[in-house]
């Protein structure tokens, strides 16, 4: 199959009716190619899904993304986020010259926008809204943090 017959591929592959979400751009030789978007349908939102990689490879990212379409398009969206990666969703983010060449190569004009966002906390630490439950459906990486164990400890639970 010849380059361009792929890129024709993906992208018909990828095109839809309807409202979409937009996960970005099929790379050809390393480059991004601004006409041939990777969407999924937003009807096709509420099926399973995965998202795996190693460190580093953009699974954060995509799940921001994912999530700041859905919140955009009226879907609520929970995410369990144990590190605080996402929190960043609440404020707008801010331009510098690297995310703009890279937006402008992907054929996407940026716009710094806040989503809405409600935090939730364990056992009344922290700032958010408490969320009770009893130990026993914790899990024991969860209670680990609860209680404030080291490495050895948690280990041990």
């Amino acid at each position: 199959m010849s380059h361009d017959a792929q890129l024709d591929a993906i992208k018909s592959g990828y095109t839809f009716e309807g409202a979409t979400v937009n996960l970005g751009v099929a790379l050809s030789n390393g480059e991004p190619q601004p006409d041939v978007h990777v969407s999924l349908p937003l009807a096709m939102m509420n099926r399973h899904g995965l998202i795996a990689g190693a460190t580093g490879t953009g699974k954060t990212k995509t799940l921001q993304v994912l999530a700041e379409q859905l919140s955009a398009n009226g879907v609520p969206v929970f995410m369990a986020d144990v590190k605080g990666d996402l929190s960043g969703i609440a404020a707008p983010g801010e331009s510098n010259d690297k995310l703009v060449a890279r937006t402008s190569a992907l054929g996407q004009t940026w716009q710094g926008t806040s989503y809405p966002a409600e935090f939730f906390t364990l056992g009344g630490e922290g700032t958010g809204v408490p969320i009770r439950a009893t130990i026993e459906s914790f899990g024991p990486i969860l209670l680990s943090r609860v209680m404030d164990l080291n490495s050895t400890q948690e280990s041990a639970l």
